[in-house]
């Protein structure tokens, strides 16, 4: 499961993209994905790697706190912070 999906469907659907053109816009980027692949994303079916959420950011222009939210990526930071120091 991911939890970037919602958030990638609410800025295709802000920016009135269908699956294919927002496809397209990341392939643009040099994000190999088809609109089956990201719909599957979209609906929480499909994992993707924190390199690929790292594309998503860069290409969309959205930072990471969009794409997880505040609070969890405030979490992951403490979790690594935590792992560094042990």
């Amino acid at each position: 499961m991911n939890i970037i999906g919602p958030q990638l469907r609410a800025y295709r659907n802000k920016h009135k993209l269908t699956l294919d053109q927002f496809s397209n816009k990341l392939n643009l980027c040099g994000i190999d994905i088809s609109k089956a692949v990201l719909s599957k994303i979209e609906n929480c079916e499909r994992k993707i790697t924190d390199i690929q959420v790292l594309q998503f950011a860069m290409c969309l222009s959205l930072s990471l706190d969009e794409l997880y939210g505040q609070e969890h990526t405030q979490n992951l930071i403490h979790l690594h912070m935590k792992k560094a120091v042990i």
